[in-house]
């Protein structure tokens, strides 16, 4: 399972930009600070992170912010969302597993932009936000096909918590100018692996029989 943005598509600086300017705007936040909030809130929906985040603020001033957000963010993000370079060879590598897509945006935005890419063809499944949280999406996938593991690759605090017994957690490290983690922070944050590039997971990942101690020990060493 891939998180979307910032995991499979370079576009967490996007959404910081656009999201730090409309809470600066709106509720007085200074950029930076909204920026950092924006970033360790991600995950989610951009709705339920700005509940969450301003949770004292008049609910018409949160909508009103959320609504400018959501008209801003076909040409600032989503008109400008590219794959990261490592993506496209590894899918392609992947091809023939189930593989879905967990994100806390919308389908209706994120479908579009794989069909874009020519990519929607690698997924078995898209789930966003109207299908709930990412522990909803696992569990649809762990009802459906009763996997012995699921490999969740992400690039938030959010994403990485989602580790547990059949759930791996790989994250995609970055600098704070990508709007991502860094490798050591996702590890603080409970991530079982973390990685800058996933070119070199496929291989592994491919036939691999073995409990979830052993995939994440072979991994470790691949990309070590």
């Amino acid at each position: 399972m891939f998180d979307f943005d910032g995991t499979l598509f370079n576009t967490m600086h996007l959404h910081a930009d656009l999201a730090s300017d409309t809470m600066n705007k709106y509720f007085g936040m200074p950029i930076e600070e909204a920026r950092r909030c924006y970033l360790e809130t991600a995950g989610i929906s951009y709705r339920n992170q700005m509940y969450q985040i301003f949770s004292g603020q008049p609910k018409e001033k949160i909508d009103a912010s959320i609504q400018e957000y959501n008209e801003r963010r076909i040409k600032e993000v989503f008109e400008k969302s590219k794959p990261f370079p490592d993506v496209p060879k590894m899918l392609s590598e992947l091809s023939g597993s189930n593989l879905f897509v967990s994100s806390g945006n919308e389908e209706v935005f994120i479908k579009p932009i794989l069909e874009r890419e020519h990519m929607t063809s690698f997924f078995k499944d898209v789930y966003g936000a109207e299908s709930g949280l990412k522990e909803k999406h696992i569990q649809i996938v762990l009802n459906t096909l009763n996997p012995d593991l699921i490999v969740f690759f992400g690039d938030s605090t959010y994403d990485v918590k989602l580790s547990r017994k059949n759930v791996i957690t790989i994250g995609r490290a970055g600098t704070p100018s990508t709007g991502m983690h860094s490798k050591e922070k996702l590890l603080a944050e409970g991530a079982d692996l973390v990685a800058e590039d996933f070119s070199c997971i496929p291989k592994i990942l491919s036939g691999f029989k073995g409990s979830k101690q052993e995939l994440v020990q072979a991994i470790k060493e691949e990309i070590k």
